[in-house]
């Protein structure tokens, strides 16, 4: 053994030792480490053990990709045999989790914070779930970043393999995923290419060659080779693929580097794992997502559940919440409060209530109740309904319940912002409720008048700056509007060559830029859902039914804190732009509605911008991420784990007699791909433990920095009451904007 690696292991061990009981309150700590327990196990590879390799236990730290200490180490034996004992450490630092070395053969398993058996195994399969849960995490063989995130990622490991004999898990192999999907085949694919790789050093070096990211180092061993492939899924996937198919270790696997026939779209080393399905689960339609501080994730429920499409079904009454891990979390779902048919409506306030848009979906020829959609629900973080039920709210119908103050009329977004203001898209009523404090009885409506503009308005979407401005998508009227927290708001102009197409999701970016979801043929208040409502429907628009994207409108649209146009973004895969999340690293995610593929596009913050990459360029492959497991998705969102979880709101056969039930059953985790960021998500993103975004005005053009640009903004609208551009509130643009310009030049923290 390596004189000056056991050195490191065994100060690992004292200083793991003391952490702990610095972080357990202790004022002095004396005497050898606390045992805590003894584990064994073995280290296999390709189907063989593996001698000689050096097995450390670790526990993560608490600094992102770094920090973790060493607490103990043993060496396998020829039967690839190790035992260990470990310090009294959980609880204070995080997770524990095993690296076995041994040259480039490096293999890993996450034991997590507790309830880990005695013995485990590491294998190829333990390696790649390593590499995947973790791969936010992961430099080397260091693990470190924020405690939530650590702590779920772990509980997610153990959907993908079991611990105690390296196998895979019950819920990658088992429905809703399983043979249902291409996880299942993907992941055992990922381990044969480990196993080709380990058994062979010239595979080793073949795939180390194709899985060489841009500008960055080949990896070196498997661990990092597994970590390459989860960070750049559209790596090599024919080469790859053939490179595996030489060691079938692990089967059911991929037979195809293509999806359906070789005329297919490419195959990408993505895991997007499955959950819910059954009746247990009772989603069906799951549209908006919200992430909260434990990271469980909550979702509307548009209709009741039912396992047969043909089965009309009512509103959903229910509110879902998952557990990181994908199972129901506590008593969920939750009901009561007036919940009805919710669509894109949830969204936290600053007390973590849950605020529902009941906007009242239900299936054709559903035979329940017509109840008005004219009201939100409030859930508290425990599930305990906080609104009232139906019938006991005289300000409402009287068999609607939840709060209807303020003009609400089909409620779809729904969120608050650094106050505890909370705002309402009313689709249907053409109109925004602002609810000051969270207090409904303070409630007032806003009439939306665009200008210049057909259709009649239809907001949908809302995202909150750091300025707590509200800017609010509007389906109906194809335009985007940015309301300041008085309620007074101001109408993005389209440029010269650029606009608007039935708009649905967007959401805000750490420096002021909004990112808008140009859909281009889907309007939202059509239907039968707004009565009284006529919405003709023109070229391909669709209600769901065949769906003809429409290249001239649909895309990304980047909207600059001054309310410009910057430019409409395409590729990637993006088809039906619905649903848009921005990461931690400001990249910006879109669900698309055309089924099988999200869309990740380089953000504007340069400080993470892929290498040969800039603002608005792709990311995903020329076809997106693509699985099985995804359907129509609406929703994205991004949790602690850099989880990236979409909702698969409706069939991809949704024609016919399928509109009695066309809402899809699951909601699609995928694995590890995004920077993480804090829940709840008020406000523009930040990474956990970050400090929030910090308001800019003087940044016009929303590249991270005031500077020429910003300038020459700011002059073109001089003698002007361009609001946009009066930083000094006078109502005309003129040197006292200037003197403010000039001093946050060069910089973006000058204006709190």
């Amino acid at each position: 053994m390596n004189t000056g690696r056991s050195m490191m292991i065994k100060l690992g061990v004292l200083v793991g030792s003391l952490l702990s009981l610095v972080n357990a309150g202790t004022a002095s700590v004396s005497g050898p480490a606390t045992i805590e327990g003894r584990l064994s196990g073995e280290v296999v590879l390709a189907g063989e053990p593996l001698g000689d390799a050096v097995v450390t236990l670790f526990a993560s730290g608490t600094t992102r990709r770094e920090g973790a200490i060493g607490l103990a180490t043993a060496t396998t034996d020829e039967n690839g045999e190790f035992e260990l004992d470990y310090p009294r450490t959980r609880g204070g630092v995080g997770i524990l989790y095993l690296v076995a070395d041994r040259g480039y053969r490096r293999v890993a398993t996450v034991l997590g914070g507790d309830g880990f058996p005695e013995r485990v195994v590491l294998n190829e399969l333990t390696t790649v779930a390593t590499a995947y849960v973790m791969n936010q995490f992961l430099a080397g063989e260091l693990i470190g970043g924020n405690q939530v995130g650590l702590g779920n990622s772990a509980s997610v490991f153990r959907n993908l393999v079991h611990l105690g004999t390296g196998a895979s898990g019950e819920v990658i192999s088992t429905f809703p995923n399983g043979d249902a999907t291409d996880a299942f085949r993907t992941f055992n694919t990922l381990g044969n290419i480990l196993a080709a790789a380990a058994a062979d050093p010239a595979a080793f070096a073949e795939a180390r060659d194709l899985a060489a990211p841009p500008c960055d180092p080949a990896p070196e061993d498997l661990l990092a080779l597994a970590a390459t492939l989860a960070r750049n899924p559209g790596t090599a996937p024919r080469a790859l693929l053939e490179l595996g198919s030489t060691n079938e270790l692990y089967q059911p696997a991929l037979r195809s580097a293509t999806k359906k026939g070789d005329d297919g779209p490419p195959i990408t080393w993505t895991l997007m794992l499955r959950y819910g399905g059954d009746p247990s689960s009772t989603i069906d339609g799951p549209g908006f997502v919200a992430i909260d501080g434990l990271g469980s994730i909550w979702v509307t429920n548009n209709f009741e559940y039912a396992a047969r499409p043909t089965t009309p079904v009512c509103s959903g009454t229910t509110l879902v919440r998952l557990a990181p891990e994908g199972t129901s979390y506590g008593s969920a779902p939750y009901s009561g409060g007036g919940i009805s048919g919710a669509g894109w409506g949830l969204g936290f306030d600053t007390r973590d209530n849950a605020w529902i848009g009941n906007f009242g979906f239900k299936g054709n020829g559903a035979t329940c109740p017509d109840v008005a959609s004219n009201s939100v629900s409030v859930i508290s973080s425990e599930g305990e309904p906080l609104s009232p039920g139906p019938g006991e709210n005289p300000d409402c119908d009287p068999d609607e319940g939840g709060f209807c103050n303020g003009g609400i009329d089909g409620p779809q977004g729904v969120v608050s912002d650094s106050v505890n203001t909370i705002w309402v898209a009313n689709t249907c009523g053409g109109s925004l409720t602002r609810i000051p404090d969270g207090d409904p009885s303070g409630a007032v409506e806003i009439e939306l008048v665009p200008e210049d503009v057909e259709g009649e308005p239809a907001p949908f979407g809302i995202a909150i700056d750091a300025r707590d401005r509200a800017w609010v998508t509007d389906n109906g009227a194809s335009t985007v509007y940015c309301v300041d927290p008085d309620g007074s708001y101001r109408e993005v102009v389209p440029s010269f060559s650029i606009d608007f197409k039935r708009p649905l999701g967007n959401a805000m970016d750490s420096l002021g830029n909004a990112w808008v979801a140009d859909s281009g043929i889907i309007p939202i208040a059509d239907g039968g859902n707004c009565t009284g409502r006529s919405v003709e429907l023109s070229g391909t628009e669709s209600r769901y039914g065949e769906l003809v994207p429409d290249d001239q409108f649909a895309g990304i649209m980047r909207i600059t804190p001054d309310g410009r146009i910057q430019d409409r973004y395409t590729g990637g895969g993006l088809s039906i732009p619905w649903g848009v999340a921005i990461d931690g690293d400001d990249h910006v995610w879109v669900a698309d509605f055309n089924g099988r593929r999200v869309s990740q596009f380089c953000g504007a913050n340069p400080r993470h911008w892929p290498c040969g990459l800039e603002v608005g360029d792709p990311i995903s492959p020329a076809d997106g991420y693509r699985s099985d497991a995804l359907a129509r998705n609406v929703a994205v969102a991004v949790d602690q784990s850099g989880n990236v979880w979409l909702s698969n709101n409706f069939l991809i056969d949704c024609l016919g007699e399928r509109d009695a039930n066309p809402g899809g059953r699951t909601m699609v985790q995928f694995l590890g791909i995004a920077s993480p960021v804090e829940g709840p998500l008020i406000g523009p993103p930040r990474r956990p433990a970050a400090g929030a975004a910090t308001p800019c005005p003087a940044d016009f053009d929303g590249n991270g920095r005031v500077n020429g640009g910003d300038l020459t903004r700011l002059l073109g609208a001089w003698g002007t009451a361009d609001g946009w551009h009066d930083l000094a509130g006078d109502q005309v643009v003129g040197p006292e904007d200037l003197a403010n310009l000039l001093d946050a030049w060069g910089a973006c923290d000058r204006f709190d």
